[in-house]
């Protein structure tokens, strides 16, 4: 894609929340989970790297869970998280339901939005419609206008089956006093990236449908446990390496912030030692910048915690995890084992 970089080639691996897109100044290829490059030629280096040293600080006990279902409710945000209806024999949130067309729906409301004017939902006209159908105004959506939800009068008839729900819609929308009436459908948030590299086959670590005449399921099984968690922003992976790119399309939005520490104004404002530290530290330099000169801690970073559901292209594990850089392997891929236990 254009100005942008390519995180890792193959191998491992989703859409929920949206990040920031960063272009660094100088993009550059990191190696793939099967050994093969994309993007632009590396930098020179200046030695050879014949078994770097890598520590790996994977702290993923994360035990936020992905939100179930989003039912029931019109909101606008500024996120992109994306939804898929449930189906009849899916999970469902705790509201009692029923099935339409295979579809889920809630078992006791309705979604209506009345057509413009003043005082219409209030009208006599519309009680006099929602009375012969015996239902009545449960919640008024106040950012769009005329919205509403409309649920049974009849306190003793808590749930209603899919025929009667269509018959209600239906009536409804010939008294002529709604824009629309439909099911207040069930929908669950989107687990499964939609990122090109993992739908293309590409991160075949994560899903291996047995593209590129491959072995089908010969994989980690990240679909099934993302159903479980994504990660959790409360949990932080040191990754002690080379350094992070931390302006990675894929990865910027994950970094960990040092919240005690403001940016570029060369103080050590946490008193750790370190100046301007807002994404890690350098043990080589001794220096609060982790940028990654090798790129072999880019894409490890990336196969922990790229981010998923944006134009990166790519995505970790644990997607929703944070990235904290810890740089003690230098451009050539060599370390000090005092510099790594110092990131520690």
């Amino acid at each position: 894609m254009p100005n942008s970089e390519k995180l890792h080639d193959e191998g491992h691996g989703i859409y929920l929340r949206s990040s920031r897109s960063c272009t660094p100044a100088s993009p550059s290829h990191i190696r793939g989970a099967n050994n093969s490059w994309s993007g632009v030629p590396p930098r020179k280096s200046k030695g050879r790297c014949s078994h770097p040293v890598l520590i790996a600080l994977v702290l993923l006990f994360a035990t936020k869970s992905v939100p179930e279902v989003l039912a029931g409710t019109n909101t606008t945000s500024k996120s992109s998280v994306k939804f898929r209806e449930v189906a009849a024999d899916e999970r469902r949130s705790n509201e009692l339901t029923t099935t339409i067309a295979g579809r889920k729906a809630s078992a006791t409301g309705i979604i209506a939005r009345f057509i413009s004017g003043p005082g219409i939902a209030t009208s006599a006209i519309a009680q006099t419609a929602l009375d012969s159908a015996g239902l009545k105004i449960e919640r008024i959506f106040k950012r769009v206008p005329g919205l509403t939800r409309l649920g049974r009068k009849d306190l003793g008839v808590r749930t209603q089956d899919g025929d009667e729900l269509q018959t209600q819609v239906k009536k409804l929308m010939a008294t002529g006093l709604f824009e629309y009436v439909e099911p207040v459908w069930q929908v669950l948030a989107l687990t499964e990236p939609t990122d090109t590299a993992y739908v293309d086959g590409t991160l075949w670590g994560l899903r291996n449908t047995g593209q590129s005449d491959g072995v089908a399921g010969i994989d980690i099984n990240a679909a099934a446990a993302w159903n479980t968690t994504t990660g959790s922003s409360s949990v932080v992976v040191g990754v002690v390496d080379t350094g992070i790119r931390y302006t990675h399309q894929d990865l910027a939005s994950n970094m960990w912030v040092n919240a005690d520490e403001t940016p570029e104004n060369g103080v050590d404002d946490d008193g750790n030692g370190y100046v301007d530290d807002v994404y890690g530290i350098n043990a080589i330099t001794g220096t609060g910048d982790p940028d990654d000169d090798n790129n072999h801690g880019t894409h490890v970073a990336g196969t922990i915690a790229a981010s998923a559901f944006d134009e990166g292209g790519h995505v970790g594990v644990a997607y929703t995890t944070r990235l904290m850089g810890l740089k003690f392997l230098g451009e050539d891929g060599t370390g000090s084992v005092s510099d790594a236990i110092e990131c520690i």
